[in-house]
């Protein structure tokens, strides 16, 4: 589960699979935080050097759950962003 974030400080998370005690760790974590980030590599994210990436259709649990938390994860000071394989990585 991820520690609480130091005072003014920027809250960055990667995780794979967001699950619900995950979830609630980062809101609690997030408190004292002047920023935070939560970045979503669902299933399937990881490639090799030099391989393309291909359209991910459909969502994990974890990718749904974290989705339905999006409001109260912004609320919280916490950005979701949701990153696939066939897309690049902009923050």
């Amino acid at each position: 589960l991820p520690p609480k974030a130091p005072p003014g400080s920027t809250y960055f998370l990667i995780t794979q699979a967001a699950e619900q005690a995950f979830l609630k760790a980062a809101l609690r974590g997030s408190v004292q935080a002047r920023h935070g980030v939560l970045l979503l590599l669902p299933e399937g994210y990881f490639l090799y050097p030099g391989e393309k990436g291909r359209l991910a259709l459909g969502k994990t649990p974890g990718l749904e759950r974290a989705l339905a938390m999006r409001g109260i994860l912004l609320a919280h000071g916490l950005e979701l962003k949701v990153v696939r394989g066939h897309q690049p990585l902009t923050l």
